[in-house]
């Protein structure tokens, strides 16, 4: 029998707001700067910051801190933008400049938020999504990639410690009823997912299953997987409502017509009100034969920590018993407590 290797690295991306360690080298430029308010000229917590190149090509990010302070050191004479968003406000940029020393920066961050509970969600499919064909599903999809972004600053710091407990069950498949269960507790800091996955480019050329011999592993989205190119021209998309969950609007999507690899299909829950990203829920599709029969699926369940970072807070994956029909394995973990970084 093929072994079914786990997608899980259970351990979550880790909080992180603005470090920039010890003192800098007298030679290195650095960039450094505020995020205020655009009206009130108070500091903007937890927005992510962007430091791109003359070519809007991102190097680098952070999070503000809770002066709304942020930083880039050891930069060169090269040319730059910097871009400041929020999740549920609309963001701001500056340049391109180029340095001749050191920068300071103010960016304003405009005070109006972004509403999602006026739009218009027809159920129409869309694909290829751009402003001009799908405006409702891009402005949906735009907040989404913010919270993306700042999932991933969060888990590139070490400013936070996780405790998490990890689970290993066993379900009825019909009824979900736990028939055995183990679990673990572990303290985490640093650069760990809820899943193992794989760069983008491999996913988008083989997709979400390799197949090596007699064993057959399974790997998981990543931020850096949703935010590919890729995954936004290899998947058609569709908002909805859920009367179950009002509030909330929903972004469903699929791979295209043609997308014979292994792939995703599931369901982005973004509270209407704030523009927060909720939780990702997501079955595997296309999948080989070397896999048995039944459903694979997995969940994400999202967080917005006091100082702005976003981290997983709860996840899962539910794949079929290699004996019993009637069984589901389910690998879980949650974050219990929230400690300051090392």
């Amino acid at each position: 029998m093929r072994a079914v290797g786990s997608p899980w690295v259970s351990a979550l991306a880790t909080v992180g707001v603005l470090c920039l360690g010890g003192a800098p080298d007298v030679q290195a430029q650095s960039i450094l700067g505020r995020v205020v308010d655009a009206e009130s000229g108070s500091p903007v917590v937890g927005a992510v910051v962007l430091l791109l190149d003359g070519e809007g090509e991102r190097i680098d990010a952070k999070l503000t801190d809770d002066s709304g302070s942020f930083g880039f050191v050891g930069a060169n004479s090269l040319t730059y933008r910097l871009r400041a968003e929020m999740i549920g406000r609309r963001g701001v940029e500056v340049g391109p400049f180029t340095l001749e020393g050191d920068a300071r920066y103010a960016l304003e961050l405009p005070a109006e938020p972004i509403r999602l509970s006026g739009l218009a969600v027809t159920g129409e499919e869309r694909c290829a999504v751009d402003p001009e064909s799908a405006r409702a599903v891009y402005t949906v999809w735009a907040e989404v990639e913010k919270a993306l972004r700042a999932a991933e600053v969060t888990r590139s710091s070490t400013t936070h410690q996780y405790r998490i407990v990890e689970y290993d069950r066993w379900r009825e498949r019909r009824s979900l009823e736990i028939v055995a269960e183990s679990s673990s507790r572990r303290l985490v800091v640093g650069d760990e997912r809820p899943f193992t996955s794989l760069p983008p480019d491999e996913i988008e050329a083989g997709g979400y299953v390799s197949v090596d011999g007699e064993e057959v592993w399974i790997y998981g989205p990543s931020a850096e997987v949703l935010l590919a190119p890729y995954f936004l021209r290899m998947h058609c998309f569709t908002l909805s409502r859920d009367a179950s969950r009002p509030g909330w609007i929903t972004l469903e999507f699929e791979p295209v017509d043609g997308r014979d690899v292994p792939e995703l299909r599931g369901l982005l829950w973004i509270d209407e009100t704030s523009a927060q990203l909720q939780a990702l829920e997501f079955e595997y599709v296309n999948l080989p034969r070397e896999l048995l029969r039944g459903s694979y699926t997995g969940s994400m369940q999202f967080r917005r920590l006091e100082d702005g970072g976003l981290i997983v807070n709860d996840w899962w994956l539910r794949s079929p018993h290699p004996l019993n029909r009637d069984r589901l394995r389910e690998q879980a973990g949650s974050v219990v407590e929230v400690l300051p970084g090392r």
